[in-house]
């Protein structure tokens, strides 16, 4: 990364940064010779703090960062221990006048203490955690005595890490005028395996705080499902334009990807709403599995945004007519008839068949059915099997053939009339359409 400015412009950068942080800065620059880096700047430039230099197991890297420097953006690296320090560096190629060769000079902030420092009889709390590191010759502390920790100590301040990160791009803007993100922060570094996941989260949190942007709450999600659970069609397109998904985290890499996967979010969540308001859970499993084939067969992220409310809109339309019928004053032969044939849609079989697996007399079966439902039963079935294959065309892309198979129909054109007759549409024209319609009773 090139930087055109003056090694005195830098440091007054560092002395601007410092009077903001109070986390001690050194400016370094590597020797083409041995590989190493001569620090040439420390501010505050105080006895206490000039021993405290970099760790020595990440020298090597930061060497071999140095030595590839490009134009392109390079990240900083930060390095965190648990319970004691962090800190970081940027890198980069200091231009100072036209003609010369560059400088490949290393920016360090830190350390500073994760957690507050609490001083008792002169000693910090961490200190044996520090001394630990000291011993194994490791960290920025190696060099120094015990009496040298304890000095420092004071003189060496708690910095949380959403605060550190922003402290990060400050000087990403001062130095190369261009912009680094938290994530870009976090995905470069040496961080305790302890702490990287409170790490990771507590980065994102303050992007979010600093874009004005949060999660959407538990609470408002919770007042979609409960719609979707009462079946609540008036309500669920009112609510949705509220929205409540605006913000519902960072799922993927790539916009698309992460759209994608906040649909199968919402299709197991609007799921499980539905089983809990009555779907049965054949038709509810059968629905999801529909919607996740076609988000991934999705290829433009417009699509997949706007199917998002769909599925919790079909949901919503599924569970309240699932209420409805069963609130309709049928008898409870007739209920159990209705419920035999939701659950035998893909196979075929006949009254007869119904009647002995519900241990009911055909005849008087056929009757109730005809004089409670305003259908006969033959009719009946196919009404609900156009209603599946409706259902099938919009959410998957199953050709004809295999719908007509999967609904047991005896031929793809028998289906085709049977579903031109019940819709006033061919199945094919109906795929096309962006119209849905209610064809049950």
């Amino acid at each position: 990364m090139i930087c055109f400015t003056e090694v005195g412009q830098v440091q007054n950068y560092v002395r601007l940064l410092f009077q903001l942080t109070k986390i001690p800065m050194s400016l370094y620059v590597m020797t083409d010779n041995v590989k190493r880096y001569h620090r040439i700047f420390l501010y505050p430039d105080i006895i206490e703090i000039q021993n405290l230099n970099i760790p020595e197991n990440i020298e090597e890297k930061f060497s071999e960062i140095v030595m590839n420097l490009s134009k392109d953006l390079v990240p900083p690296y930060m390095y965190t221990e648990k319970d004691v320090y962090m800190f970081f560096c940027i890198p980069f190629m200091l231009i100072r006048k036209p003609g010369q060769l560059p400088r490949k000079m290393l920016l360090t902030v830190g350390p500073c203490f994760q957690e507050p420092v609490q001083k008792d009889d002169n000693k910090i709390r961490c200190s044996n955690s520090v001394y630990y590191w000291k011993d194994r010759n490791r960290g920025c502390f190696r060099s120094c005595t015990d009496e040298q920790i304890q000095t420092a100590s004071r003189h060496i301040p708690y910095w949380n890490l959403p605060h550190l990160c922003a402290v990060i791009r400050i000087f990403y803007v001062m130095l190369f005028n261009q912009q680094i993100s938290v994530s870009e922060i976090m995905n470069v570094g040496m961080v305790h395996k302890d702490t990287e996941f409170t790490a990771m989260t507590t980065a994102e949190l303050f992007e979010r705080r600093e874009q004005y942007t949060f999660h959407t709450p538990y609470s408002e999600e919770q007042k979609i499902w409960n719609i979707v659970r009462e079946g609540d069609v008036d309500s669920v397109s009112k609510a949705l334009q509220v929205e409540i998904f605006k913000t519902p985290g960072i799922l993927a890499k790539t916009r698309i990807r992460h759209e994608k996967n906040l649909d199968i979010c919402t299709t197991a969540l609007a799921t499980r709403a539905a089983i809990l308001g009555g779907l049965p859970d054949d038709i509810a499993y059968a629905m999801s599995d529909s919607f996740i084939l076609k988000i991934e067969n999705i290829n433009y992220t417009a699509d997949v945004v706007q199917l998002n409310n769909d599925i919790i809109i079909e949901f919503t339309k599924a569970v309240s007519e699932y209420k409805r019928k069963q609130n309709e004053k049928y008898s409870p032969d007739i209920k159990k008839c209705m419920n035999y044939i939701d659950q035998n849609l893909h196979s075929k079989f006949t009254l007869n068949d119904m009647s002995e697996e519900l241990h009911l007399c055909v005849s008087h079966i056929s009757r109730k059915f005809k004089k409670e439902t305003g259908e006969s039963f033959v009719d009946f079935c196919t009404r609900q099997r156009i209603s599946e294959a409706c259902r099938l065309l919009e959410y998957t892309e199953k050709n004809l053939l295999d719908i007509s198979t999967i609904l047991a129909f005896s031929s793809q054109s028998y289906f085709s009339a049977k579903f031109k007759e019940y819709t006033g549409k061919s199945p094919l024209e109906y795929r096309q359409s962006s119209d849905t319609q209610d064809i049950t009773k």
